[in-house]
């Protein structure tokens, strides 16, 4: 009975490894244009995907993969622990790394799309400003505004973040000093949002899903 339990513990393992290589790889095809589905619902997507996956993959064997290492779960899980801590600068240092991180990823999903090369992405992200990436830059790919309420409390992170990282040693009368440590405790502490609405208007607006997650591997 023992070995039956283990058995299938371990089968359980293994098919929840499949179901998250399966999700990270359907993100990552979504996001470099690798797949693009034709389908119209999640659903019908998953299972073109699948058929995708067979051709593309399990039938041509002795392929090379590009990895790329995704930081974003570790990152924003660094922000809530250091929040969490009360340790406000920490948390919003983590928390500017994941907006950027964030936004990168957009432009390269969005030059990918528009057939831009790697040269070109990596100096769209090199030489254009943060409050740039999430405004104009948007526009010119034909996306939606991101809201402005949830676009200020970026820029807030950041400037919050830039003031920790390139700090200057300047002296501060105790009411501003109050007044700085009061109003980055409250931008932190009202952060996950933003970040919630961040991650909708990605799967919404790049990789035109309601969702990113598989419950079986079996193509019905």
């Amino acid at each position: 009975m023992a070995k039956k339990n283990n058995d299938s513990f371990k089968t359980k393992k293994v098919i929840n490894l499949s179901l998250r290589v399966l999700n990270e790889y359907y993100r990552s095809a979504l996001a470099d244009c690798t797949f693009e589905p034709k389908s119209k619902t999640d659903e019908d997507r998953e299972k073109e995907f699948l058929e995708f996956l067979k051709k593309q993959i399990i039938e041509k064997p002795n392929q090379k993969f590009l990895f790329i290492t995704d930081y974003t779960r570790d990152i924003l899980k660094e922000a809530k622990k250091y929040r969490d801590k009360k340790m406000y600068e920490l948390s919003c240092l983590f928390y500017a790394i994941w907006f950027e991180h964030f936004i990168n990823d957009v432009i390269k999903t969005l030059a990918k799309k528009n057939k831009l090369t790697d040269k070109d992405l990596v100096e769209i992200i090199r030489n254009t400003n943060f409050t740039s990436k999430i405004t104009w830059l948007l526009k010119l790919f034909k996306l939606p505004d991101i809201y402005y309420k949830h676009r200020r409390n970026m820029e807030k992170i950041i400037e919050f973040r830039n003031a920790f990282v390139h700090y200057k040693w300047i002296g501060k009368k105790e009411d501003d000093l109050g007044k700085h440590k009061k109003d980055l405790r409250t931008i932190v502490d009202s952060i996950d949002k933003t970040v919630t609405y961040l991650k909708k208007y990605h799967l919404k607006n790049v990789l035109k899903v309601k969702r990113v997650r598989f419950t079986s591997t079996r193509v019905k």
